[in-house]
């Protein structure tokens, strides 16, 4: 899978993934955003900030389609432990990227090792193998500049 390809079809459900559980939630933007910050500090994918996150900041957000890392990371988290799982190719792909990131590499065992219960383990194997692949090159082109 080309770069390019593996990206754009991962950030086609990243652009969408804090929304998606937002709506599933059915919590108010105010109660949203505190799970969403809390589950990130809880997870270890933002720092404590010592102050609130705002239902209108994430709300705009929103309209903007456009979340930082550890708000996709949480909503990914949340939507897992409610019992989602990544069906299409964006899905897939934005998973596999986050998971990656989350677990900050490893081999593929290691990633699979960790891998939510009930996620196909032959799908998840592909997938994660784009991401992580992915991720080398981004790291790389980061290198050259």
């Amino acid at each position: 899978m080309s770069k390019a390809l593996f990206a754009d079809l991962a950030e086609q459900f990243l652009s969408v993934a804090v929304k998606t559980w937002v709506i599933r939630s059915e919590l108010p933007a105010a109660a949203a955003a505190d799970v969403l910050l809390t589950t990130a500090i809880q997870q270890g994918f933002l720092e404590d900030r010592g102050r609130p996150l705002l239902g209108n900041t994430l709300n705009e957000w929103g309209k903007n389609k456009k979340y930082p890392r550890w708000a996709i990371q949480s909503a990914i988290a949340l939507l897992l432990a409610d019992g989602w799982k990544p069906v299409t190719h964006p899905e897939w792909a934005a998973y596999a990227a986050i998971h990656v990131q989350s677990k900050k590499g490893g081999s593929l065992i290691q990633l699979l090792d960790v891998l939510p219960e009930g996620l196909d383990i032959d799908v998840a194997a592909g997938w994660i193998c784009a991401a992580t692949e992915d991720a080398a090159r981004y790291h790389e082109r980061k290198k050259l500049r």
